[in-house]
């Protein structure tokens, strides 16, 4: 299953691929004892270190690759990842870090206007955007689909936008979706 969430050339997680780009080693005409160590030539451009960002008062251990695969198995998990990227989601990161994100920070479309579900299904954005998304989303997730989720303060509100901004995806999913979602929602509710 890590096998969908790794790097071909390292198999290391996502957001820690290896900031250094090594020249290729040539092969010595005689064989040696001590294999020749590659030569580091610069720092590849191409690398960004992904930090998580910080939910306020919210104990989260970090992007759980478990749940986001138990998510990404239904239309209802890949429309959240898709809002969660959007941004039209900024007032539900607010609520769970305390800051805005930057323009940038969003999914964008050609000429880089900020788009979302449903008119985005395929969305531009870099690596940091992707990572971002799939955090919030698997916290969300996980929140409302695992009853032992801790509280938090301004939960409720959280949960109501959340809410407010997956009801107009849901007649597109399948039954089982929306009555998964109806019942998490009338739980967190109570």
């Amino acid at each position: 299953m890590l096998g969908h969430w790794t790097c071909e050339r390292h198999r290391c997680l996502l957001g820690r691929f290896e900031p250094i780009e090594y020249r290729p080693i040539e092969t010595p005409r005689s064989p040696t004892l001590i294999p020749a160590r590659p030569e580091a030539y610069r720092r590849n451009p191409s690398v960004v270190d992904v930090r998580l960002p910080k939910t306020r008062g919210i104990p989260h251990s970090g992007l759980r690759l478990s749940v986001l695969a138990d998510m990404l198995q239904s239309l209802a998990g890949r429309d959240l990842l898709l809002l969660m990227g959007s941004e039209v989601a900024n007032s539900v990161i607010f609520d769970l870090t305390g800051s805005g994100r930057l323009w940038n920070a969003v999914w964008y479309g050609p000429g880089r206007v900020p788009r979302g579900p449903p008119e985005i299904e395929h969305p531009l954005g870099d690596i940091k955007t992707r990572i971002s998304a799939a955090y919030f989303a698997s916290f969300l997730w996980e929140i409302l689909f695992d009853h032992r989720a801790a509280d938090f303060p301004g939960r409720r509100s959280v949960l109501d936008d959340t809410g407010s901004l997956l009801r107009p995806l849901m007649n597109r999913w399948p039954q089982g979706d929306r009555l998964r979602f109806r019942d998490a929602f009338a739980w967190q509710q109570s």
